[in-house]
């Protein structure tokens, strides 16, 4: 039944969100999907999975934003080869304070922006679980949002593959 994961965007955040407390935001999207799967999905693991098994072409997308953004001091990701939790935290972004069983929250900080990812999975029927990622953005200056203009279009594309990718390793594994 999860061959042919649908990833589709979603109209609003899940209102329990973490992320649905934040004010002053200037992006959000959500992406949800449903999957069937015997075994316990964790969002933390969702957003982990994701951030550690980038497809090729996202990763080699990865390298060159890092390159391009280096000589502005602004951070980079350690991307896929980054496999453990604890070098995702404290390497790339940091768990939110405030996750729960149902949720998972990362955030990273730099001096153009702050983005929040927050994976939410919730139990529907039977083995059916509903997994939903939503990002948030706030910007810090005219820098994240012209940074953001140049990205949007490739987050629009990335986040939904990276989540189909976590999660048919996540539901196969």
């Amino acid at each position: 039944m999860n061959e042919s994961l649908q990833i589709r965007k979603a109209g609003n955040m899940i209102s329990t969100s973490v992320l649905s407390r934040i004010d002053s935001v200037d992006f959000v999207d959500t992406f949800c999907c449903r999957i069937t799967a015997e075994r316990d999905i964790r969002p933390a693991d969702v957003l982990i999975t994701m951030f550690t098994n980038y497809p090729q072409w996202v990763e080699a997308l990865m390298k060159l934003r890092n390159c391009l953004v280096e000589p502005f001091g602004l951070k980079g990701g350690k991307g896929p080869e980054v496999a453990e939790y604890h070098k995702i935290i404290s390497d790339f972004a940091i768990a939110h304070p405030d996750m729960t069983r149902e949720e998972a929250v990362f955030t990273a900080d730099d001096k153009h922006l702050q983005f929040y990812v927050s994976a939410i999975v919730r139990p529907m029927e039977a083995n059916v679980k509903e997994v939903t990622v939503s990002t948030l953005v706030q910007f810090h200056n005219n820098w994240g949002r012209t940074y953001f203009f140049f990205i949007r279009p490739f987050h629009s594309i990335i986040v939904p593959a990276t989540l189909k990718r976590a999660l048919k390793r996540m539901v196969i594994n």
